[in-house]
């Protein structure tokens, strides 16, 4: 008796045995699974971003596409911090060498001393006025604009300007890859035209 006991629970421990193992292979399959969708699928996601205020427009990023919006806002916080300068004010460019890859560190650091080495050194100080977004190019934004230049309370010039920023999106992420200021033409603006 005792022995066909003893079988009974050898059968039933074995059945549980297999029942485990298929429950373990199926969860094992989810997680293999659930692990595809999150490193591969993770890129096709698309978030939307609104901002609290009327006067900012809302903007998505997906994987390495992003929307306009999201360039010129981003296009303004560059051309803002490196166009916008004081000879006695610092400027702030740390968080732009931030998004600087290593490869393009030394020419787009360059390119953002020199702008700001000329201001220091002529006690210049100058305002940027964005006028347009030229987003048609991949990998290029052309933000233009009235540049005016002061030396104190007296203005030296005021003249459309473009700064052409080059730069790559990784995972979401806005990179640069190069800065360059070219003055439009040869033309002046005179302060009635500006209006």
């Amino acid at each position: 008796m005792k022995l066909g006991f003893f079988k009974n629970q050898k059968d039933k421990i074995i059945k549980d045995n297999q029942t485990y193992k298929v429950i373990v292979l199926s969860l094992s399959l989810v997680v293999m699974f659930l692990t595809y969708v999150i490193t591969f699928r993770i890129e096709d996601q698309k978030i939307v971003v609104m901002p609290p205020f009327v006067t900012l427009k809302e903007f998505w990023v997906s994987g390495d596409n992003v929307s306009d919006t999201y360039l010129e806002m981003v296009a303004d916080g560059v051309a803002y911090n490196v166009l916008n300068i004081a000879p006695e004010r610092k400027p702030n460019t740390e968080f732009l060498y931030a998004m600087v890859p290593a490869e393009h560190y030394k020419e787009v650091r360059s390119a953002i001393d020199n702008q700001i080495k000329f201001i220091q050194n002529n006690a210049v100080s100058q305002v940027f006025y964005t006028t347009e977004y030229n987003l048609k190019e991949k990998g290029i934004i052309k933000v233009s604009g009235l540049l005016k230049q002061y030396i104190g309370d007296k203005k030296m010039e005021s003249s459309i300007h473009t700064l052409e920023i080059g730069y790559f999106i990784k995972g979401g992420k806005f990179f640069i890859r190069g800065i360059q200021l070219t003055k439009d033409g040869t033309k002046n603006i005179k302060d009635e035209d500006a209006r």
